[in-house]
Formats: structure tokens, C-alpha cells, sequence
């Protein structure tokens, strides 16, 4: 992806994809700190003719950098990458139940109760028809709206 020619306006944005591919591979080996690295380079330089698409919105390196803050207890910076990362991007109905789940469990092990129940509610509503293969994240999300006290 590096090296391949890409016209000046759009070197940035192949930075950046390059680097978000990296990170999501080093996620998938467990190498967390290594990943948020290669995504410290990524800086939404998106040619403003692309930046409606949905391929080049990097919601995905936002998205990626949000979990990976998540799994390194950086809940803070985690919490605002999931609130404000997707607001009026191409795919933020496509977060939207996904972020919505983080927010709960960050909200939980913030010990905020009512920020903790009203997002696993959302996200339950949210995904109440999603498909088989989704389901156990659906039910464990209802284990942990049940354990805080709402059914």
C-alpha cells in the first residue's frame, strides 16, 4: 500500500490506510500498544472530494484506536473517541450499536450505573434482530443490564 504511486493529494490518505491495516493485523496478534502506535500516524488528511466515502472516512482507524484505548484501561480517551468519532460520518449507523456496546461497558466499569443501563438498553433495541452469529454478544450484554439491576 505504501509504495504504491498515488497522486500528492491522496499520499496522505494511503499513509493512513497502510497504517490502519497494520494496526487492525497487530490487534489481531495481541500486540494492543503496537497497534495505537501505527494509528498515532493516521491524521484524517482525506481529499475533500473523498471524504464522504464511506471506504475513505477512516472510521475504521477511529473506531480501531476507541477499542484498542478500551483494552489498555486509556477509558477516558476511549469514551471520547466513541462519543464524537462517528457523529455525522458515511457509516455512523453502522457504529452506532457497536459504540453503543463500549460505552455501556465503559460506563460500567466506570461504576456509572445510569449511563451503564440506558446504553445496554440502546444497544439491546439496537440489535434485538441481529443475526445468529451476533447473538452471544447480544446475551451477554443482557447478562450485564440484568446485574445492574434492570431485566
Amino acid at each position: 500500500m505504501e509504495r504504491l504511486a498515488a497522486p500528492s493529494e491522496a499520499a496522505a490518505l494511503a499513509h493512513d490506510l497502510a497504517n490502519t491495516i497494520r494496526a487492525t493485523v497487530w490487534r489481531g496478534e495481541g500486540r494492543a500498544r503496537d497497534a495505537l502506535e501505527a494509528l498515532d500516524g493516521v491524521r484524517g488528511e482525506v481529499p475533500l472530494e473523498l471524504i464522504s466515502l464511506r471506504y475513505y472516512s477512516e472510521e475504521h482507524a477511529r473506531y480501531l484506536r476507541a477499542e484498542l484505548l478500551q483494552k489498555l484501561d486509556r477509558d477516558a480517551e476511549a469514551r471520547r473517541w466513541f462519543i464524537a468519532g462517528f457523529v455525522d460520518t458515511p457509516n455512523e449507523l453502522a457504529f452506532l450499536a457497536p459504540v453503543t456496546l463500549h460505552r455501556a461497558q465503559l460506563a460500567e466499569r466506570g461504576r456509572d450505573t445510569v449511563e451503564a443501563v440506558d446504553a445496554y438498553a440502546l444497544f439491546l433495541r439496537l440489535w434485538a434482530g441481529c443475526d445468529p452469529e451476533l447473538r452471544p454478544t447480544v446475551d451477554e450484554a443482557r447478562r450485564h443490564l440484568t446485574a445492574l439491576g434492570r431485566p
